[in-house]
């Protein structure tokens, strides 16, 4: 991601309910309704909100769906992946 684009970025994050992932995670309320959310600290954005809130907001838009990952991100997610290790297949998680 460019650095211009931080400020129409909207970050996506997990509601802290769903666990913390990684132990650097930073710590904050979301911008919509406030609840507890974390994120990476290397996640570029001026408006960070959780992923029902996000799922409202694109659903009441009608604006298509962007995604981005950072670089730093698309690591992070493998390394937590492989991590993990082969799965069952006949397990969902």
């Amino acid at each position: 991601m460019k650095d211009e684009d931080e400020d129409e970025v909207v970050l996506i994050c997990l509601p802290l309910a769903a666990g913390v992932y990684f132990a650097d995670n930073i710590k904050g309320e979301c911008d919509t309704c406030g609840c507890a959310i974390a994120w990476r600290p290397h996640a570029p954005a001026r408006r960070r909100i959780c992923l029902p809130c996000a799922q409202k907001d694109f659903l009441d838009s009608g604006r298509p769906v962007e995604i981005r990952v950072t670089a730093e991100s698309r690591a992070e997610i493998r390394a937590f992946i492989g991590a993990a290790g082969p799965r069952d297949p006949g397990t969902r998680h």
